[in-house]
């Protein structure tokens, strides 16, 4: 069984009685904080495969940290979803940007998901490259998973 406060969609295990939410919040569940480069072309830098168990839809706060090789020039960094169900990688969220040499972090509260596979893609310009550490989902809740490393790069300085 399904319903919503109209905040907050929940779900109910009639067997057991037991109700699951899951809402953004500051509770870490997940993490990738390596640091990665990519060049001029959107790249897929980082990814957190997760299970969320029992519910049909979540909101999580999804953030990382991103910079621009060179200061002034701007670096484009988003989130995809992937279900687990091999469909494409669909982009959740808007697209961030930073023209600073400097970490910024970026935060996001994106809803409808369930489980499957949070990718972070970033790219740089034909003049810079962009930097993403901290891959991270908060949320309240129970959250099963692991973190999976995909195309990890060797960090170098530019």
């Amino acid at each position: 069984m399904v319903w919503s406060d109209g905040q907050v969609l929940y779900t109910a295990d009639l067997l057991f009685g037991q109700r699951y939410y899951y809402i953004a919040s500051a509770t870490l569940k997940q993490s990738n904080d390596t640091e990665t480069v990519s060049g001029e072309i959107y790249d897929l830098c980082k990814v957190i495969k997760m299970i969320i168990s029992d519910v049909t839809a979540s909101t999580l706060r999804i953030s990382f940290d991103m910079k621009s090789s060179i200061n002034g020039e701007t670096s484009f960094a988003k989130i995809k979803y992937n279900k687990l169900d091999g469909v494409d990688s669909l982009v959740v969220g808007s697209e961030q940007t930073t023209t600073s040499s400097t970490y910024s972090t970026k935060t996001q509260d994106i809803g409808s998901l369930n489980s499957g596979v949070i990718e972070l893609w970033a790219k740089g310009s034909s003049t810079t490259n962009v930097w993403v550490r901290n891959l991270r989902i908060y949320g309240t809740g129970t959250l099963e998973g692991q973190t999976e490393f995909i195309n990890t790069k060797t960090v170098r300085t530019l």
